[in-house]
């Protein structure tokens, strides 16, 4: 039987040099998140630091780099980091979460969220390297995304998307040969080669896709693989409702 989850790689922070840990959760028990669906989710954490911790040191730039949704910056970071991140960590430091093997035996078909919390550019891309094959071999679907997506290794363009926020910064990373990933505020229109995610639990995703809204998660569409050639994607701001009205005025902003 497979265990809860492995921890499937350790190393130096790209942006600091700071121990930190990648781990793949939700093997055994599938997550119930309602828009991704029972994807594998997988969080890039410092090694000796609570995740909470560290935000509350700023030390999680270590695994989120200069992203703009740190508390440091907007505070605008969807991710519930007490029960999420934290567990996680808790669980790798009791042992729960045993090193990556070649016989993983990853059930043939799943599919990978990288990341469910932190930047996975955070960790060098040779040290993803023994995952990405045993997920490949399985036949698994890996989403990536990174926010580093104009200083990392290009070769993260395999698997990863650029998370932007805005239409230059969509334009950028197109032209650099990213596809990408962008929040865009309520009822703004899409750029030429963007999709809308079927997956917005915000959007009326009948109307802008035709689909039926809940009908269509992360582990169902998979169009967020990275790779240089395809559609771009795009959803609205997402969270708690603080941080979705925060995110909105930014972007609004931003845009204007």
């Amino acid at each position: 039987m497979l265990p809860l989850g492995f921890t499937i790689a350790e190393g130096s922070s790209v942006f600091d040099s700071q121990p930190i840990v990648a781990i793949a959760t939700g093997l055994a028990r599938k997550s119930r998140n309602r828009k991704t669906g029972a994807v594998v989710q997988v969080y890039v954490l410092l090694k000796d630091v609570l995740p909470s911790a560290a935000l509350a040191s700023h030390s999680d730039s270590s695994v989120c780099g200069n992203c703009r949704h740190r508390v440091s910056g907007l505070g605008t970071c969807y991710v519930d980091v007490v029960r999420g991140a934290d567990v996680v960590w808790r669980s790798f430091k009791a042992g729960l979460y045993p090193p990556i093997v070649p016989d993983v035996g990853f059930e043939p078909g799943s599919c990978f969220r990288v990341t469910a919390y932190g930047d996975c550019a955070a960790m060098p891309y040779e040290n993803w390297k023994p995952f990405l094959g045993f997920a490949r071999k399985a036949d698994c679907a890996v989403l990536g995304y990174t926010h580093n997506w104009r200083h990392c290794d290009t070769r993260f363009q395999g698997f990863c998307m650029a998370s932007v926020e805005t239409t230059n910064e969509q334009r950028e990373a197109a032209a650099a040969g990213w596809r990408t990933f962008r929040i865009r505020m309520p009822n703004a229109a899409l750029q030429a080669g963007e999709v809308q995610c079927p997956a917005d639990t915000h959007a009326d995703v009948f109307a802008l896709c035709g689909v039926k809204p809940g009908t269509v998660t992360c582990d169902i569409c998979r169009k967020c693989v990275g790779g240089t050639v395809g559609e771009h994607v795009s959803l609205y701001p997402h969270g708690v409702n603080f941080k979705k009205t925060a995110l909105t005025s930014w972007l609004k902003r931003a845009t204007s």
